[in-house]
């Protein structure tokens, strides 16, 4: 069972993420579902990551 207060921090670091530079476009996009929605988070903060530690 998901507690309330991990769905809250879950979506108050989605927020923070998509103010942040380079989530733009992830703010103007159309998602169907909010699965979409997290993997386009997940994928360009991984990208990040990965820029930042030459994976």
């Amino acid at each position: 069972m998901i507690r309330m207060k991990n769905v809250y921090y879950m979506l108050a670091y989605a927020y923070q993420t998509l103010n942040e530079e380079g989530f733009s476009s992830v703010k103007s996009e159309d998602f169907e579902n909010v699965h979409d929605l997290m993997a386009a988070i997940l994928i360009r903060e991984w990208a990040n990551h990965a820029k930042e530690y030459k994976v």
